[in-house]
Formats: C-alpha cells, structure tokens, sequence
C-alpha cells in the first residue's frame, strides 16, 4: 500500500514538526519583548515559526488528499480489499483529525500568548 505509506510517512513528519514548531513558540513567548525596535533574533524566530507552520500545513492538506485517492485507488478490487480500504482510510482520518486538531489549539494558544 504505496498511498498508506506515503500518509504515513507525513504524518509523522508533520507530528515531528509539529513538536519543533511548538518549542519555537514557547521560546518566543519566553523572549517576547513589548518594544518598537523589534531585532533582528525576533524577526528571526517568527519567520521560522511562519515556515515551520507552513510545512506543518502543507503535510496535513497533502496527508488528506492522498487520503481521498486511498479508497478510490483501486475499484475493481474485491469487497474485502475495499473493505479493508475503507478500514485503513478510517484509522489514517482519526489520525489526520487528531493532528490537525492539536494544530490548531497549539496555534490558537500561541496567538492569545503572543
């Protein structure tokens, strides 16, 4: 199963980045200053931050899209194979679901801080 593995694979990317773009947000909180001469580190840390968001969100919409090609891969197979499809789409969703669901709050929660 190519397209499992490729969903896979993403979402353990995203997971992982996920963790890097939290501990970047909390060294941001920790070092925010409240001036008009924002420095060069600070400029820095959010344009990482952006970037690292960004891959974040781009593995998740990949993940997704590839989800939707798993079940549709092969029509001509038996009821069993599709089946077992439909099982694997269901875990890899739950998945996906509960990664971009902890984004989300850890984006929320970084902006209310910030």
């Amino acid at each position: 199963m190519e397209i499992q593995e490729q969903i896979e694979e993403n979402l353990e990317e995203a997971e992982k980045k996920f963790a890097k773009l939290k501990k970047l947000q909390m060294s941001r909180v920790k070092n925010f200053k409240f001036s008009d001469d924002d420095d060069y580190q600070t400029k820095q840390q959010a344009l990482e931050i952006a970037n690292v968001s960004n891959d974040v969100t781009a593995l998740i919409r990949m993940s997704d899209t590839k989800l939707k090609q798993l079940v549709d891969f092969n029509a001509e197979d038996n009821k069993t194979d599709k089946v077992i499809r439909q099982n694997i789409q269901s875990n890899l969703a739950s998945k996906l679901k509960d990664l971009t669901g902890m984004v989300r709050r850890q984006e929320k929660e970084h902006y209310l801080q910030v």
